[in-house]
């Protein structure tokens, strides 16, 4: 069974399982239903799938503390969730979990299969942009460990790469090594500030801001010269790589993503 096309359906509801079910098998998916969170439980760790959609007033292990079992130690949930609730539950439900959709009952069903398609495609995972050279052994387990957290990794090793990739795509966080190739950290980080003001507000929104994350395996402190710069944390010597996650982990949990 392909992890990444299986959708675990949980919800007590059997109308309404019935009919996702029949509409999702017939888009191409595979298709798990549990009618409690415990079963629940037991089939996402089983089946690891690319997408769970949640009620959260289900039996046995109610969906908030089910949402809560399946997230990792940082905070993330391992799989992509789509919490289904009533409508005046909503405002409540956002304030305890940071699902990748969440969508009202009544619900009209080609409306939630869009919502679907766009939390399956990605669109929902955070983007980093990874400043550090790519064949770096240091760089791929740094990107392996933020991938494991669901998110998107672009890695860029020129000031060159970062303005092609910003162009594409605006990135959520910045994180980069302060020893770059052929300039300082502190002139990097000026450039990169830059880069916002030479896009369109369609390209790169000047809000929400995004936190530059600095970090240096040389041994030395190049804390006062990057925060000077302008960079909003700085990781010296990082005993592991968890330590990118916990950071960024900070700066998503204040923006909400």
């Amino acid at each position: 069974m392909n992890g990444k096309r299986t959708i675990l359906i949980i919800d007590d509801e059997p109308d309404i399982v019935k009919i996702l079910k029949f509409r999702l098998e017939r888009k191409g998916y595979a298709v798990l239903v549990a009618y409690d969170g415990e079963s629940g439980l037991k089939l996402a760790n089983e089946s690891e799938p690319g997408l769970i959609i949640l009620d959260i007033n289900i039996p046995k292990i109610g969906g908030i503390e089910f949402y809560n079992k399946i997230c990792t130690k940082h905070g993330r949930s391992k799989y992509p969730v789509l919490v289904l609730t009533a409508r005046g539950e909503l405002k409540d439900i956002f304030k305890d979990i940071q699902a990748d959709g969440f969508m009202s009952k009544p619900f009209e069903i080609d409306v939630l299969l869009k919502e679907i398609d766009r939390i399956l495609s990605g669109a929902s995972d955070p983007i980093v942009f990874l400043m550090d050279f790519k064949d770096n052994p240091r760089t791929q387990e740094i990107q392996k460990a933020l991938t494991k957290e669901r998110y998107k990794v672009v890695i860029v090793e020129t000031i060159e790469m970062f303005k092609d990739e910003a162009i594409r795509k605006k990135p959520d966080f910045i994180l980069m090594e302060y020893i770059q190739a052929d300039k300082s950290g502190d002139e990097i980080i000026a450039k990169i500030k830059e880069i916002p003001s030479t896009l369109s507000e369609t390209v790169w929104p000047s809000s929400p801001k995004v936190p530059i994350i600095v970090y240096s395996y040389s041994g030395l402190d190049y804390k006062d010269k990057s925060l000077e710069a302008g960079a909003d944390k700085y990781i010296g010597k990082p005993e592991q790589y968890e330590d990118f996650v916990r950071a960024i982990e900070e700066f998503r949990i204040k923006k909400g993503l």
